[in-house]
């Protein structure tokens, strides 16, 4: 997995909280966090843009920022 990715994600799950990127344990589900399906589809969305990957929607359960920047870089030649 990138560190960029992460951090990217780590920065941007921490914005949409309003808090320190340093809170975010990467390991733990987005959903813990209280994000909503509106947040996944903008976090989603941002990254499909930003890293030109297309996520399959069955594969968007139970994500953790960890799981989801790994799958960002099972698919982007950047990472």
């Amino acid at each position: 997995m990138s560190q960029a990715v992460l951090t990217y994600l780590t920065d941007t799950v921490a914005e949409m909280l309003g808090m320190p990127a340093a809170e975010i344990d990467a390991a733990t589900l987005l959903t813990a966090y209280g994000l909503n399906s509106v947040d996944f589809i903008d976090i989603v969305v941002q990254l499909e843009t930003r890293y030109s990957v297309q996520f399959d929607p069955a594969a968007l359960k139970d994500l953790s920022v960890a799981t989801l920047a790994a799958l960002v870089a099972e698919q982007s030649a950047v990472c």
